[in-house]
């Protein structure tokens, strides 16, 4: 499986818009995706996140595929354009606007 490998620790500053990126909505079903790939076949919501990453002893995390941390990127991504103008007033006044950035 060559897309399953440990990519670089995230940044412990970046944690609190990594629990954002968990939350959003519209990538749960990516997120099933990635886990059904690691070996993962349940629902369990907790569980397919925690498949998704590899802890060390330092209290550390890295992304157990690489496609989580391209995703996350996306994220951050998206994150920053959203507060941001023009974005900002295209994405209030029409929010289905986001796939199209």
């Amino acid at each position: 499986m060559k897309d399953v490998k440990k990519v670089k620790r995230i940044k412990p500053e970046l944690r609190e818009l990594l629990d954002k990126f968990l939350a959003f909505e519209e990538y749960q079903g990516i997120f099933k995706q990635f886990a059904e790939k690691l070996g993962y076949d349940g629902d369990d919501d907790s569980e397919i996140k925690n498949v998704l990453f590899i802890p060390n002893d330092a209290g550390e995390i890295s992304f157990s595929i690489s496609g989580m941390h391209e995703l996350f990127l996306e994220f951050q991504l998206l994150t920053e354009l959203t507060d941001k103008e023009p974005y900002k007033s295209l994405l209030t006044e029409y929010p289905e606007a986001i796939q199209n950035i």
